[in-house]
């Protein structure tokens, strides 16, 4: 597989888990409110953010069972899976940290707000939820990635990097339609 066949997996898996974890917010914000509430910043039905730090934890450590990049010495699967999701904790921490930090000093909006949790640092990040990315995301790199690359490995290289140019194509756009509706 030559390396733009795998971007283009490795962008789709990005996708699907953006897609997913915009379901998961939506959910989660029509349990607690009893209505629907559009989590995402993009028009389209995407939260970049969890594809993001999905994607970034695999290439920094692959999965929990698998012995990779930084994880790559830690013999015992226990504390390599503690690791792990200590690890996953700050990646996805700081992802959200640098993410609300941008979008309320450029465009004074505030996407998320944990100002009412405890252990709050400006209402950008907590440890509670800290935590529950950390716990999430080292369940779903055990469970649900390799799998899922596996299927989308399955995927044609030609139809593949389609899918990846069209995506991209229109994740651009709706980041810039987004950003200008911002701005003005």
């Amino acid at each position: 597989m030559n390396k733009l066949e795998k971007v283009s997996k490795y962008f789709i898996v990005f996708l699907i888990f953006s897609f997913l974890g915009w379901c998961m917010e939506t959910v989660y914000k029509w349990i607690l409110l009893g209505h629907f509430e559009d989590r995402g910043f993009l028009t389209l039905p995407f939260c970049t953010i969890y594809g993001f730090c999905v994607i970034v934890i695999f290439l920094l450590m692959g999965t929990p069972q698998n012995k990779r990049g930084i994880l790559s010495k830690v013999n015992n699967p226990v504390i390599r899976v503690f690791i792990y999701a200590v690890l996953a904790m700050v990646v996805a921490t700081l992802a959200e940290l640098v993410t609300a930090v941008f979008f309320d000093l450029c465009f004074d909006t505030m996407l998320w707000n944990y100002s009412e949790e405890p252990l709050n640092f400006r209402g950008y990040i907590c440890l509670t939820y800290s935590i529950i990315w950390g716990i999430l995301i080292t369940a779903i790199m055990a469970l649900v990635f390799d799998p899922l690359l596996k299927l989308v490995s399955k995927i044609k290289s030609k139809p593949a990097i389609i899918i990846s140019i069209v995506f991209a194509s229109l994740l651009v756009i709706d980041w810039i339609i987004n950003f200008i509706l911002l701005i003005v």
